[in-house]
């Protein structure tokens, strides 16, 4: 176990691929330079204060959430790859200060299975990192499914004539499954997209406590997260049609509601040293990875029309489509290191979104919880649901391990 470090120990869970990928690449690049420049973005919405220049770190525990052991190890290598191949760039610039060698040495990258789509592989993720590392500075909430069952091409076709733009951004064209269950009976799209992550949050909420810095859990939302896609009374998104758009809100709503609850316990511990972690929501924007095509089975061909309809949205005048995942990443690692005053306040209903300018240039920008003050209600029901499905599957697994649970 860990006990000298103080440098950030970030789990990014789904980090083998796509925008998990993404983030650890641009969280590593933006590190290594003593200061990072997307911790000095200024969002729209978000009132400009004077902050001192972040300190730079001399190294990060990057661990690698994902279920897929060669996949995941692959990733690490290519991480790795790149830092040095940018660490090569930067010694021959004039005036380079040297810290990226730092960074360098003192990085580690470790891979710890994590299997969201089950309780059990949750709770093994976290035993594993409870007995492996003394804290946890940033738990990043990516991984995530869309339970796709086809594709309705002739929809698809209508909906690109109808206006490109509407087209790469929300995608009706794309069918799910309705009532998909995992193998211990939770909604599938549910315990991938939003539980799992719950249970990591729970488990590992001593381990933030612990931190030397005030920790941060990122919730990853989607510009699909819509009021419309999602009932209190089906809240794990079993007999809708729209079981990602769903949880998507519903990780909104949970967001939200942990935020207001972390707030009232911490008012009156002012002046305490322990210091509940804040809850961030933010969205990628709209990106293209390989996961969406591998998932259909479509074909190279198919891969590059996609690739092509999103970078024209973004020609045609479209913010939302920073296309590229290291881009789509910019919200996240903003997110992560910002002063935390250059941050949305924890009661302000928005998100920080990926965007990009037309040329590709990546920025973060704010969007609204769609319908927060009709919905925000329904924020502490979900919350308590998913406390006693916790609660439930905890105690049986304490059962079943025949141990005492210590109640997180």
């Amino acid at each position: 176990m860990e006990s000298t470090n103080t440098n950030p120990i970030i789990i990014v869970t789904g980090a083998n691929q796509g925008v998990g990928f993404g983030i650890c690449e641009r969280l590593l690049l933006q590190l290594s330079k003593s200061s990072p420049p997307d911790a000095s973005l200024h969002p729209e919405g978000i009132p400009v204060t004077q902050t001192l220049p972040p300190t730079p770190v001399s190294g990060l525990t990057l661990i690698l959430a994902c279920r897929n052991p060669s996949r995941a190890q692959a990733a690490r290598k290519k991480l790795l790859k790149l830092l040095d191949s940018h660490i090569e760039d930067r010694r021959v610039i004039r005036g380079y200060d040297g810290h990226a060698d730092v960074f360098r040495k003192g990085l580690r990258i470790d891979f710890v299975k994590c299997d969201l789509s089950t309780s059990t592989g949750a709770f093994d993720f976290c035993d594993q990192v409870e007995k492996s590392y003394s804290y946890v500075s940033h738990l990043v909430c990516n991984a995530g499914i869309i339970d796709f069952s086809h594709l309705d091409y002739w929809r698809a076709v209508k909906h690109f004539f109808w206006g490109p733009i509407d087209f790469a951004t929300y995608p009706a064209y794309k069918i799910q499954h309705i009532g998909s269950t995992g193998s211990e009976g939770q909604g599938l799209t549910f315990q991938c997209n939003l539980f799992g992550h719950y249970i990591l949050f729970r488990r590992l909420e001593p381990l933030f406590r612990r931190a030397p810095i005030q920790g941060r859990v990122l919730w990853t939302s989607s510009l699909d997260a819509f009021p419309r896609c999602f009932d209190i009374d089906d809240w794990q998104s079993l007999k809708s049609n729209w079981s990602y758009e769903g949880t998507k809100y519903a990780t909104d709503l949970i967001a939200m509601e942990l935020n207001r609850r972390a707030s009232a316990s911490q008012a009156p511990l002012l002046g305490s040293k322990v210091k509940e972690p804040r809850h961030i929501l933010v969205h990628p924007g709209i990106t293209y990875t390989e996961i969406v095509t591998s998932q259909l089975g479509v074909q190279w061909l198919t891969g590059f029309l996609a690739w092509f309809a999103l970078t024209l949205a973004r020609w045609l005048g479209s913010v939302n489509h920073p296309v590229k995942a290291v881009n789509g990443a910019v919200s996240a690692t903003f997110a992560m290191l910002a002063p935390l005053s250059s941050l949305p306040s924890p009661t302000q209903p928005v998100k920080l979104g990926s965007r990009a300018y037309w040329i590709g240039t990546p920025y973060v920008g704010l969007d609204p919880v769609e319908e927060w003050n009709e919905q925000q209600d329904e924020a502490p029901v979900l919350l308590a649901k998913c406390d006693a499905l916790y609660d439930t599957l905890w105690r049986e697994r304490k059962f079943r391990s025949n141990g005492i649970g210590n109640g997180n």
